[in-house]
């Protein structure tokens, strides 16, 4: 599980998605990576439903998963 991620390395996998046209979401998963905040909080705190973030934020680290992976390929 991802803990924290640097501003730069959240905004390079949020452009492999379809989340960036999302601003809602896009700064709920920013508060979620980078601020640190728990999965409800970042939901509450950016008016966005709690059972939606979860579906967006597992698909978000999927991306980050196959980054990864593309990364050791290099």
């Amino acid at each position: 599980m991802i803990t924290k991620l640097s501003d730069e390395k959240f905004y390079v996998l949020l452009a492999f998605t379809k989340i960036s046209s999302d601003s809602t979401l896009g700064a709920a998963l920013f508060d979620y990576f980078v601020t640190g905040l728990t999965q409800a909080e970042c939901a509450d705190k950016n008016n966005y439903d709690r059972s939606n973030f979860n579906k967006r934020l597992d698909k978000f680290l999927v991306v980050y998963e196959n980054a990864e992976k593309y990364a050791k390929l290099n």
